[in-house]
């Protein structure tokens, strides 16, 4: 069942809970006048309520990793955070922010099907996980909001905001992939 924007505001813990979470009329500037508005009328955002088949299904129409549905629930389960966008109860995008909540989150898992792509919906998303990273944020000090963005997506995160490593002063951002050793193969081993 859909739910209201108003009750959507209800449920949020983000600093801007009285906002509505409808793309149209957030603004009230001409980024709600373009040819989009009338689809972003009817893009309803709901926090905490991707289910693994959502998510799974979301990650599949971008090509990306397959997970397994045990890594996919625990992933979402340890989220701190996540937001699903949907159309007439349909997933169009989702993201989710990791982290601890004091000195670090992530922007994790940012994901718009081409579909959906184009319309704003990266962008309602990622405004929405700012806020909510922002009302966590103990006041008087500083919080890193991270990303690691896929290929060709630079400039939609530095238009929000972000910025690309490595800098003057900041390094490369690094990756460890954790996996299980390859199997032996039973020909191979001395018997």
């Amino acid at each position: 069942m859909p739910t209201s924007a108003n009750s959507l505001a209800e449920n949020r813990t983000c600093g801007e809970a009285d906002r509505p979470q409808k793309w149209s009329k957030l603004h009230g500037d001409k980024e709600t006048m373009d040819d989009h508005t009338e689809k972003r009328d009817y893009i309803e955002l709901r926090p905490n309520v991707i289910t693994v088949e959502e998510y799974l299904k979301l990650r599949r129409l971008v090509g990306w990793k397959t997970l397994s549905r045990e890594q996919a629930q625990r992933a979402l389960d340890h989220s701190l955070y996540t937001l699903g966008a949907y159309v007439a109860d349909q997933p169009i995008g989702m993201g989710r922010i990791v982290g601890d909540g004091a000195v670090i989150c992530y922007v994790q898992d940012l994901i718009i099907p081409p579909a959906a792509q184009g319309i704003g919906v990266g962008s309602l998303i990622l405004e929405a996980l700012k806020s909510y990273v922002e009302s966590l944020r103990i006041e008087g000090t500083e919080m890193m909001l991270d990303l690691m963005c896929a290929k060709g997506r630079e400039q939609f995160y530095l238009g929000h905001g972000f910025t690309a490593r490595p800098t003057e002063t900041l390094g490369p951002g690094m990756i460890l992939y954790l996996t299980d050793p390859p199997a032996k193969n039973a020909q191979n081993e001395p018997g």
